[in-house]
């Protein structure tokens, strides 16, 4: 409702006829929005079409030293690439920018997509209902990576309201890397940081959301 002047509205009378809406073919909307192409709503149609295998994953969660019943929601991203190694050497980086959001999707939690030692933990903790997000890498074209970042909850609810912008490299419980033929060639986990290797690069600094090694750690 927009409120009038008192003048403006003495000079209104209920005798004068209403002026007709103007016809739609003649509106002009060259002030609005400028026309964006927006892709279809694919559900992961990109990651899940491409040959290549995935060969590095990252596990999230609110606090990376507390298990899985104590979480308001754990995440998991799984990466396919054609070369880990670049990726070491030059830095695995990603933030909102890289999200493919007209591909994700909210679903109950599917062992298809998972280790199935994650899964049972999971679901035994009531974190079953999961948002999928897919990303790529803006860095390079064409992208050198393409991943699926799964975040697990007990509820939508929960899953609509957290920030995928607020995660950082704190909320990384886990990392690891495989080569061609699927020997781990990197590990690290939060809890167990005397146990990490790298064994292309060995203790090489590497940036972006590589947990290990840092350059304040070496």
């Amino acid at each position: 409702m927009v409120l009038m002047p008192p003048n403006k509205m003495e000079k209104m009378s209920s005798d004068e006829p209403e002026a007709a809406p103007p016809a739609y073919e003649s509106l002009n909307t060259s002030d609005q929005q400028p026309h964006r192409v927006v892709p279809p709503a694919t559900n992961g149609k990109r990651y899940f079409e491409k040959e290549t295998k995935s060969h590095i994953a990252f596990c999230f969660s609110p606090d990376p030293t507390k298990p899985y019943p104590t979480q308001l929601w754990s995440a998991q991203m799984i990466i396919k690439c054609d070369n880990v190694p670049q990726l070491m050497l030059e830095g695995l980086r990603w933030t909102t920018d890289s999200v493919l959001w007209e591909d994700g999707y909210v679903a109950e939690i599917s062992a298809a997509y998972m280790h199935i030692k994650t899964f049972e933990d999971l679901c035994e903790a009531g974190l079953t209902w999961t948002r999928h997000y897919f990303l790529q890498d803006i860095q390079q074209e064409p992208p050198r990576w393409i991943a699926h970042l799964q975040v697990h909850a007990e509820t939508c609810k929960t899953l609509a309201g957290i920030k995928l912008g607020e995660l950082s490299i704190q909320n990384v419980v886990s990392a690891y890397a495989w080569g061609s033929r699927r020997e781990y060639i990197y590990s690290w986990i939060k809890k167990k940081p005397w146990e990490a290797y790298n064994a292309i690069y060995d203790d090489m600094p590497m940036d972006g959301w590589w947990p290990w090694p840092k350059r304040e750690n070496i």
